[in-house]
């Protein structure tokens, strides 16, 4: 049985990063390994929450799995920059500054 919110768990975990992780960059500036490391460090808590079991059940392993932290890192910094380049792509292509071919 599903706990009550564990929907809304999964889209804030998700989607959360999306503007996380490029404000975290951005707002670092100048000293952008540190937004960096920030934004890594983001992703890994995230990470663990994600690949917690926290249903409770007697006997389920609460710790989260490393394999499936990792996996959810480099699944986000794929998704991430995938996701704003097509906004950017968006945007140019409907106001008129690129042309499709």
């Amino acid at each position: 049985m599903a706990r009550s919110g564990s929907c809304i768990k999964i889209l804030l975990i998700w989607i959360s990063p999306l503007f996380a992780v490029p404000l975290l960059v951005v707002i670092c500036g100048g000293a952008w390994p540190l937004g960096a490391l920030l934004a890594i460090g983001f992703l890994v808590w995230l990470g663990k929450i994600s690949a917690t079991d926290s249903s409770a059940r007697h006997g389920s392993d609460t710790n989260p799995q490393t394999g499936r932290v990792v996996l959810y890192v480099v699944l986000q910094l794929v998704w991430i920059p995938l996701f704003w380049t097509a906004i950017f792509w968006g945007f140019c292509a409907a106001s008129g500054s690129g042309t499709f071919k």
